[in-house]
């Protein structure tokens, strides 16, 4: 484990959608470039990029990143070319253009195959987390499982 200051320099991963279509904006990224990229765009600290989950498996950057980008996918903003490797699509593309100054849940919630996603999410979670929960949380989807599933003390 790292320092908890650096925890703290690591934003949510809403504020990862922006950086990773901007990291797409030449063509086709694998997963560990677009990490380097948003490390970089965002001069995250050598302490901040060596961060690691709880479970000690993955980096906390990496998998920041990869939940904004499965949320851009199933915006169509971001497409899959094979394993670890994306691209930008047309609408990633219009979207750039338009300059927003942030990408988040909110954003993508005005494309309807985010919004098909999300609510196949409430629909089938009984007691979990909801998709109102996950459009308004700065937490991912395992941050807010973990949460869920810590003992209280």
């Amino acid at each position: 484990m790292t320092d908890p200051d650096s925890a703290k320099e690591i934003p949510d991963y809403q504020s990862f959608m922006l950086p990773v279509l901007r990291a797409t904006e030449n063509g086709e990224v694998r997963l560990g470039e677009a990490v380097r990229r948003v490390a970089d765009e965002l001069a995250l600290s050598d302490a901040a990029r060596a961060m690691v989950m709880p479970s000690g498996r993955e980096p906390l950057l990496a998998n920041r990143v990869r939940w904004a980008k499965t949320y851009l996918t199933k915006a169509g903003l971001l497409e899959s070319n094979g394993r670890g490797h994306f691209q930008i699509t047309g609408r990633g593309r219009d979207v750039l253009a338009a300059k927003p100054e942030r990408i988040d849940n909110r954003f993508l919630s005005r494309f309807d195959e985010f919004r098909q996603f999300t609510d196949r999410t409430q629909s089938s979670a009984e007691d979990g987390p909801t998709s109102v929960t996950t459009l308004v949380s700065d937490q991912t989807p395992d941050e807010i499982m973990r949460t869920a599933h810590r003992p209280q003390r």
